[in-house]
């Protein structure tokens, strides 16, 4: 008979990676639904991913309303550099050097390592794996034993990351909208915009426990001030 202890030791070390998978992919419906999200409110945005090909079956799949979904189908998030370079392409956010951003990114780059061994190899890590997750080289092979503090050292990165993608795309998407004018000096057009854009990525959770990082009106005030003074120096220049 199995010893009850190895049991339930082998169930726990399954229920525990089953959790860390469901991190990760849970951070990685989140970014390719702000992706979507974010082509769908922005008309700067859509016009700049307007010349994507993409599958003929995406449209039957998708339909005409949902069709952004279809940018990142073929986009895996846990591959390194994946993140930055969609960011990029497809919401012209910047990861600058040194940032939080960038920071949130490497720790989700290295815990996608971990990722990999578990699906891959049962959590036995690959020589690639045990480099980018832990430094390590030589010939030993690590086995990956999953308890309390991994959980929450993979949910905090989760939640980094998407807090700090949030927060990027906000700044990068007003100050688009700033410049190109789509922001006016009138506050009743901007609310609805600002709106939009802050229904789009946030979190109902953090808004009901005062852990949002903007709110609509605030924000609104502020690009009205803003797009107030760049007119003034347009035409003053």
């Amino acid at each position: 008979m199995d010893d009850p202890k190895a049991v339930d030791a082998d169930a726990s070390a399954l229920l525990a990676g089953q959790l860390l998978l469901g991190y990760v992919s849970a951070t990685e419906l989140y970014l390719r639904r702000t992706i979507a999200r974010m082509v769908k409110v922005c008309p700067q945005i859509r016009a700049s991913n307007s010349s994507q090909t993409i599958q003929f079956g995406a449209v039957d799949y998708y339909g005409k309303t949902g069709i952004e979904y279809a940018l990142t189908e073929q986009v895996s998030f846990t591959e390194p550099g994946k993140i930055k370079s969609q960011l990029n392409a497809r919401l012209g956010v910047a990861v600058g050097g040194g940032t939080s951003l960038e920071r949130s990114i490497s720790e989700f780059e290295r815990l996608c390592q971990l990722r990999h061994a578990l699906v891959h190899s049962h959590g036995v890590l690959s020589s690639a794996n045990a480099s980018l997750l832990l430094g390590a080289s030589g010939t030993k092979a690590y086995q990956t034993r999953l308890d309390r503090d991994s959980l929450e050292w993979a949910a905090v990165v989760a939640v980094n990351l998407v807090r700090d993608v949030n927060l990027e795309v906000v700044r990068s998407t007003l100050w688009k909208w700033l410049t190109d004018g789509y922001l006016t000096p009138r506050k009743r057009v901007n609310r609805p915009r600002v709106d939009r854009l802050l229904s789009a990525i946030a979190s109902e959770t953090d808004r009901k426990s005062k852990l949002a990082t903007f709110d609509t009106d605030t924000l609104t005030d502020l690009v009205t001030t803003v797009a107030s003074e760049m007119g003034a120096r347009r035409r003053s220049a």
